[in-house]
């Protein structure tokens, strides 16, 4: 949904909201019997009423739920944080608004509790129905937006998955790792059947189960390390890579393949740069989001592309798809600095 229907969708709204407030006006002011005021007074302080008692705490509410809530809580199934915080919502809009109301609304000084409690009562009505028809809105904003991502997933489905096959395991590292697996044969049995025993696990992992559907990240780490076993048959370096993970794995999901192209693209240009913590990765995982960074070493006086390397995704797939995937849901920043690239993505949990 582009960006011009969104915002006419919203002046439609606030546009009718104010006509319905409007003709509430005409028709109170047609069948009461007190017509002292005229009616263009009479309509000039009910616009100057309205805008604490209606307009202030129904804009609160509208965008308190359209613009926070919904993304953060609603669309994440924690109803419980979405309904108390939407009270807050409700309750704060009355507590804006009221101090308006005296500056606005020529108020008795004697004024009881107990009108100041209707007000509060009318403004956090007012919040309320705009808070659950923000929710709606919302709700329908990102329907809509999803079906056309899954449209576009389904145009752009075989040019994704022609790249991601190519990006998920390099010609050279294969070759590489079968021929190391053919030495080992003859000087270690057992240790050449446990290496290939990973490499066809790799193999299967991006056969089966690497589709653009959400898979448990440990299960994304698992193949990850495999990943990284077989490349330490190529240095005797004992930490020629660092890995790190912080945070708890269950119940954390993501899309498969998502960081693959930034290991490979880190060990095809940290091989001309051996030596310790040549490539670094981490993953911290917290309640809201994923983080993942790797940097690695590099010869910076050499040309090479990182953007476009052979056998791997450039950055340009990579942000498409990450766009497709996690839409308004992600961070990716990447960088070279002195002689080392540095990758950071952060992903919204799913």
């Amino acid at each position: 949904m582009n960006r011009l229907f969104k915002v006419a969708l919203h002046i439609g709204y606030w546009g009718m909201y104010t006509l319905l407030l409007a003709i509430l006006f005409l028709l109170t002011n047609i069948t009461t019997k007190d017509s002292s005021p005229s009616l263009a007074e009479g309509f000039r302080m009910w616009f100057r009423a309205m805008i604490p008692l209606a307009f202030v705490p129904g804009i609160i509410g509208f965008y308190g739920s359209y613009s926070l809530l919904f993304s953060r809580f609603f669309l994440r199934k924690k109803i419980g944080k979405f309904l108390a915080l939407s009270l807050l919502i409700i309750l704060a809009s009355s507590l804006i608004a009221l101090p308006i109301v005296y500056m606005l609304i020529p108020l008795p000084k004697n004024i009881s509790w107990y009108d100041l409690l209707g007000m509060a009562t009318v403004m956090m009505l007012m919040a309320t129905i705009n808070l659950i028809i923000g929710t709606i809105i919302k709700g329908f904003i990102t329907s809509y937006t999803d079906i056309q991502v899954k449209e576009e997933l389904t145009q752009h489905s075989t040019q994704l998955e022609l790249a991601l096959v190519k990006s998920q395991i390099s010609p050279h590292f294969l070759f590489n790792t079968l021929n190391n697996i053919d030495v080992l044969i003859q000087r270690d049995p057992k240790q050449a059947s446990s290496y290939l025993i990973k490499l066809s696990e790799i193999l299967r992992f991006m056969l089966y189960e690497a589709k653009d559907e959400p898979i448990p990240l440990s299960r994304e780490l698992q193949h990850i390390y495999q990943y990284i076993d077989l490349q330490r048959i190529r240095t005797t370096i004992p930490n020629y890579i660092t890995l790190h993970v912080e945070g708890q794995l269950e119940n954390v999901r993501v899309q498969p393949m998502l960081f693959m192209p930034f290991i490979e693209n880190a060990y095809k240009y940290a091989e001309q740069k051996k030596g310790p913590e040549a490539i670094r990765m981490a993953w911290r995982i917290t309640e809201e989001e994923v983080f993942f960074s790797c940097d690695n070493a590099y010869d910076s006086t050499s040309k090479n592309e990182n953007s476009k390397q052979e056998g791997g995704l450039g950055n340009e797939l990579i942000r498409k798809r990450l766009q497709l995937l996690y839409p308004h849901q992600h961070r990716l920043h990447i960088e070279e600095k002195n002689d080392r690239y540095y990758v950071s993505l952060y992903l919204q949990r799913l």
